[in-house]
């Protein structure tokens, strides 16, 4: 049996910003318009590393609903057992990991 390790981080869910634009990404999707420009422009290569336009409406609010993913530079030690990130290569506006296992 395997197992799959998925490391991400984002960055503050809860800053003004980004509540704006989730907030008209949710009501764009449950009205079926379109996203505005200056959304669109916001999230551009910041989801998963593709744009909100890349993806499947009712996936889409799942991925973005803890912030913008951010990448981290991890490194694997151990022969696959052991993950490293080193707290000064986070970057600064990272507010939270999550950690997947799958």
């Amino acid at each position: 049996m395997s197992v799959t390790v998925n490391i991400q981080g984002f960055s503050d869910k809860d800053d003004p910003e980004f509540k704006k634009h989730y907030n008209a990404v949710v009501f764009c999707i449950e009205n079926n318009l379109s996203f505005p420009i200056e959304t669109s422009e916001f999230f551009k290569g910041k989801v998963e590393g593709g744009d909100l336009e890349d993806y499947k409406e009712d996936r889409l609010v799942e991925m973005i609903e803890n912030g913008l993913n951010e990448e981290l530079p991890t490194e694997t030690v151990s022969s696959g057992q052991h993950y490293r990130i080193k707290v000064s290569d986070i970057p600064k506006h990272v507010h939270t990991i999550i950690v997947k296992l799958s």
